[in-house]
C-alpha cells in the first residue's frame, strides 16, 4: 500500500506517521450507520470493503516540535529511545548530504522556497516524497491525522493551509467542524500546547458557533416563531450536541466568553436531563441507567470538562446560574 505524504516543511528533518481512514472504511462505516438509521441494528464487518485505515505522514519541523511541546521536546531530545533514533537518523543524513556550492546556491542561484506560496509547496509534497525517505520517523497511530495536521499546519505558521475541516464557507457538515476541533483539544491537551491556539482559537471557535446557530438553532427558532414548535425537534439536539464539542475546545483554548455563551445555549435548549450520573440509590440496588456518550448530558462528562460544570451551571430548580471562571471549575 503506497504511503500518502503531505510535506508541512519542505525543509522538514522529520516524518510524522500516522493512521487515518481509508475511502473504503468511510463507505462502510456510513452504509452501516445509514442501515442502524432504518432497522435499528448493526451490521457486522463481514462485507467490509477493505482495510480500515492507511498509514499518512507528516514532514514537519522537530525544532518547531520542540519549541511548541515539552512532550515533543522529551521524546526528541531526552533520555529515550526515540530521541537517540532521531540523533542517529540526523547525523546520518548530514553526512550523506551533498552541500552545494555557498556562491551558486545564495549569490547566483535561486533560494530555495522563499516567498512561495502555500499551493507551491502542496504541488512539491508528492515530488518531495523520494527526497525525506531517509528522515526519522515518528510513529504516533493513536492520533487523529487530520487534527495534527490542522495543529501542526498552525505551528509552522501556515494558517491558509492549517482551516480544520468543516469551518471553511464552502464545507457543509452536520458537526460544523466541532469534531475536528474537539480533537485538536485533546491533542492539545496531550502535548501540553496549549499556548498555540491562542493564534486562532478564538477566530475557530466563533466560526463554528456561527454556522452551528445558522445550521441548527435559527432556523428552528424561526419556525417555531411563524408556526409553533415543541421542544422535542432533532435540530435542537444535533445544535446542543455540537456545542457540547465546542465546550471542550473553548475550556482547552481559554476561551471564556463563547464558553459562557455556549453553556447558556446548553441549558436553553436541552432536552431531559443535564446530567446522567446514577444516583446512590441506583447503584445499591444494582439498576444502573443506560448511558450514551451521544446525549448532551454525557457529552458535559469529557474528560477534558471540568467534572462539577454540569452543576454549576444548572441548579435542580432548572435556572441557569452565572457562569463560573475558569479558576473556580474542579478538574
Amino acid at each position: 500500500m503506497a504511503v500518502q505524504r503531505k510535506v508541512i516543511d519542505p525543509r522538514g528533518d522529520i516524518v510524522i506517521s500516522l493512521r487515518r481512514e481509508t475511502a473504503h472504511e468511510r463507505k462502510r462505516r456510513k452504509k452501516v450507520a445509514s442501515r442502524q438509521s432504518a432497522f435499528g441494528d448493526a451490521q457486522d464487518r463481514s462485507q467490509n470493503l477493505g482495510p480500515a485505515t492507511e498509514p499518512f505522514e507528516l514532514v514537519v519541523s522537530s525544532k518547531v516540535l520542540c519549541l511548541i511541546s515539552p512532550v515533543f521536546e522529551a521524546l526528541l531530545t531526552g533520555p529515550f529511545r526515540e530521541s537517540e533514533e532521531f540523533a542517529n537518523a540526523s547525523n546520518r543524513g548530514r553526512r550523506e548530504t551533498n552541500r552545494p556550492s555557498a556562491v551558486g546556491s545564495i549569490i547566483g542561484g535561486p533560494t530555495a522556497s522563499n516567498g512561495a506560496s502555500d499551493e507551491s509547496i502542496e504541488a512539491s509534497d508528492e515530488s518531495s516524497a523520494g527526497t525525506t525517505d531517509s528522515l526519522y520517523t515518528l510513529d504516533l497511530p493513536e492520533d487523529d491525522p487530520e487534527a495534527m495536521t490542522t495543529l501542526l499546519n498552525i505551528a509552522h505558521f501556515r494558517p491558509a493551509s492549517g482551516l480544520p475541516g468543516g469551518l471553511a464557507k464552502k464545507d457543509s457538515t452536520d458537526d460544523c467542524g466541532t469534531v475536528v476541533l474537539e480533537k485538536v483539544a485533546v491533542l492539545c491537551d496531550k502535548y501540553q500546547c496549549l499556548s498555540i491556539l491562542g493564534v486562532v482559537g478564538q477566530h475557530w471557535a466563533q466560526i463554528a458557533y456561527d454556522k452551528l446557530r445558522a445550521k441548527y438553532l435559527d432556523p428552528y427558532l424561526q419556525e417555531a416563531k411563524e408556526k409553533g414548535h415543541g421542544r422535542q425537534d432533532p435540530r435542537l439536539d444535533a445544535y446542543v450536541i455540537n456545542c457540547s464539542r465546542l465546550l471542550v475546545f473553548c475550556v482547552v483554548a481559554d476561551l471564556p466568553d463563547t464558553f459562557a455563551a455556549l453553556c447558556s445555549d446548553v441549558v436553553d435548549h436541552h432536552v431531559g436531563p443535564i446530567t446522567t450520573l446514577v444516583s446512590q440509590s441506583e447503584q445499591a440496588t444494582g439498576m444502573k441507567r443506560l448511558m450514551d456518550d451521544t446525549t448532551p448530558a454525557n457529552m458535559l462528562q469529557h474528560a477534558l470538562l471540568p467534572r462539577t460544570l454540569a452543576g454549576m451551571i444548572y441548579t435542580p430548580e432548572g435556572l441557569c446560574v452565572p457562569v463560573p471562571s475558569f479558576r473556580e471549575l474542579s478538574y
